[in-house]
């Protein structure tokens, strides 16, 4: 057991949580990639930039959703904002939208369709849970 000092040492100022933190909340970028590529956001803003509300018409959706997922991809550095209006960064230009000689979402669309085949499965508005392939059949409550 450590003495009093060594319990109160704290970390070094050059280590700090935020790798943690940035493995802990991947999957919040990665959904938000893979819904903008499900939605083919990034090639329809190769034609045109959109503001929130005309891609709310465009998808047929609430202009909140819209406003999301263009914020979301912004902050991922996938779309820039330039007068209320989004369009795409040189990196989504050049990866995002379909057709183009580099594109990655089709990559991103088979990394979605991957499931653990023992993950437990979370039941939605409870609908029956679908049954994994596991000796152990476990599911969250």
């Amino acid at each position: 057991m450590g003495t009093l000092a060594e319990l109160k040492h704290e970390p070094e100022p050059d280590i700090t949580p935020i790798p943690l933190m940035q493995l802990a909340t991947a999957f919040w970028g990665f959904k938000t990639l893979s819904t903008a590529i499900d939605m083919d956001l990034f090639t329809r803003l190769e034609a045109s930039p959109m503001n929130p509300p005309e891609l709310a018409r465009w998808l047929n959706i609430e202009e909140r959703p819209a406003e999301m997922i263009l914020t979301g991809c912004a902050g991922l550095g996938l779309l820039s904002k330039q007068n209320g209006r989004y369009r795409n960064t040189p990196l989504a230009e050049t990866f995002l939208v379909r057709g183009g000689r580099y594109y990655f979402g089709g990559f991103v669309t088979m990394l979605t369709s991957f499931r653990r085949p023992c993950a437990p499965t979370v039941p939605l508005l409870g609908t029956p849970t679908s049954r994994s392939r596991c000796s152990r059949r476990r599911t969250l409550k």
